[in-house]
């Protein structure tokens, strides 16, 4: 068989079902990992090796898109067929470093790269419960950002102002790189992500 053959071997005789579940938004979900363990034996069964590659694309605007690159290639002949995914990076995300970041573009990148090469379905139906729970579930997600992100950039309050000047006179060098930092001409301007900020700087001088 030519590795188109054994593509479409591979696409008719593939079964992934949604066994993931998401309890925020109330509905089931296939991972990335749930397609590659359910496409390798396949792939061996037809003498094929199946692997995933990413790349960057930094574009002009500044931000980064992960490019994921599925192979199947043919073991007896070395024909190869691919698919590809793309996924932006987040610029920030609550909760995650910039490692974090990238690995979670890359797994969304590489999850719907699998799905254009093996003709997997990924879509909801628009009037389906599951659609409709996920589109409130990211919704409500958005808002939830939206409210810390607002909270994040309020200035800090009096007791936290009193707060920093105890510190500042504990740590006399300590203010002069904080106000560096965050571009800061006085206290009363810091906000409340740069004081989490400054928390964990002191923390790290303790």
């Amino acid at each position: 068989m030519s590795i188109y053959e054994k593509l479409a071997t591979i696409q008719n005789e593939l079964k992934v079902p949604k066994n993931q579940y998401n309890s925020f938004g109330k509905y089931h979900y296939r991972s990335c990992e749930d397609i590659l363990e359910a496409a390798k034996p396949l792939a061996i069964k037809n003498n094929c090796v199946l692997y995933v590659e990413d790349d960057v694309r930094h574009m002009e605007s500044g931000e980064n898109y992960i490019i994921a690159i599925p192979r199947l290639i043919d073991l007896e002949t070395g024909e190869e067929v691919t698919g590809r995914g793309f996924a932006r990076e987040e610029g920030s995300k609550k909760g995650m470093d910039a490692s974090q970041i990238t690995g979670t573009a890359s797994s969304y990148a590489r999850k719907y790269a699998l799905n254009g090469l093996f003709c997997i379905d990924d879509m909801k139906d628009a009037d389906t419960d599951e659609s409709r729970n996920e589109r409130k579930s990211r919704a409500e997600k958005q808002k939830d950002d939206q409210k810390t992100e607002q909270i994040g950039n309020q200035k800090i309050d009096q007791t936290k102002i009193n707060s920093l000047e105890k510190i500042f006179e504990k740590y006399p060098d300590l203010k002069g790189e904080v106000f560096h930092r965050f571009n800061l001409t006085r206290i009363e301007d810091m906000t409340e992500f740069q004081h989490k900020e400054f928390i964990q700087i002191v923390h790290k001088r303790k």
